[in-house]
């Protein structure tokens, strides 16, 4: 894990500040495979301080019953956080991390779509409880 994370993480814990996230699970996409028409629209910014090349951050799931997934889609390519350009999921992590609400810029379709999107706070507690179940297997033998 690269220390910079941990410097974050650490900044947060001591400011007692949320973290916040997209509730979106994002995979990198060549452009080659993006929507022919996003791939004219994306063309030049994608390769434009991108290390990771032409590529696109598409979403592929959604948290079930969250307000992000009441907005996006999947399939939806995640253009810009906030106004600025994402192109790693690193970028969208810093994004959105103190920020309950985002606005957040996508290719859909054959259009390009402006949304609000309500992240979720991340509390910090995991695992509360954990509940262990063991069946008995039971074997019956038949007389014969």
């Amino acid at each position: 894990m690269p220390i910079e994370i941990v410097t974050e993480m650490l900044d947060h814990v001591r400011a007692a500040a949320p973290l916040h996230a997209l509730d979106a699970e994002l995979a990198l996409q060549p452009l080659s495979r993006a929507r022919r028409l996003a791939c004219r629209r994306l063309g030049g910014a994608a390769g434009t301080g991108n290390p990771q090349g032409k590529q696109v951050l598409g979403i592929t799931r959604l948290t079930g019953g969250s307000q992000a997934a009441r907005v996006l889609q999947q399939g939806d390519l995640l253009l810009a956080v906030e106004g600025k350009p994402v192109h790693a999921f690193r970028d969208v992590e810093r994004a959105v991390a103190d920020k309950p609400l985002v606005k957040v810029t996508v290719w859909r379709g054959t259009t390009e779509q402006v949304l609000d999107v309500d992240t979720s706070r991340l509390g910090g507690v995991d695992v509360e409880r954990v509940v262990q179940w063991q069946a008995r297997l039971c074997r019956r033998r038949i007389a014969r």
